[in-house]
C-alpha cells in the first residue's frame, strides 16, 4: 500500500495527516513495531487479528460462537 493511499484514507477518516506523517518517521514507532512483530512471528501469527487460546493459535476474525467453542475446548483440555 502506498503512502498516498494511507494518507488519503487517514484524511477521509478524520485523522491529522501531518501528525501521521510525523509519527511514521519516528524511530520509536519502528522499535515498538519490531518489539511486537518479532514475538508474533515466533508464535506463528501472520496478521491481525490473531488469537492464542489455550495452546492453539487462531488467525483471522472469529465469530463469537467460534471463540466461545475454542475457549470451552481449551478449558476442557486443562481439566483433563
Amino acid at each position: 500500500m502506498s503512502n498516498e493511499i494511507i494518507f488519503t484514507v487517514a484524511k477521509e477518516s478524520g485523522l491529522d495527516v501531518e501528525k501521521l506523517k510525523e509519527d511514521m518517521g519516528d524511530d520509536s514507532i519502528e522499535k515498538i513495531m519490531h518489539t511486537n512483530i518479532v514475538p508474533a512471528g515466533e508464535i506463528g501469527a501472520r496478521g491481525t487479528p490473531a488469537f492464542v487460546i489455550g495452546e492453539q493459535m487462531f488467525g483471522g476474525a472469529m465469530k463469537y460462537e467460534q471463540m466461545q467453542q475454542a475457549v470451552d475446548d481449551a478449558r476442557q483440555k486443562k481439566t483433563k
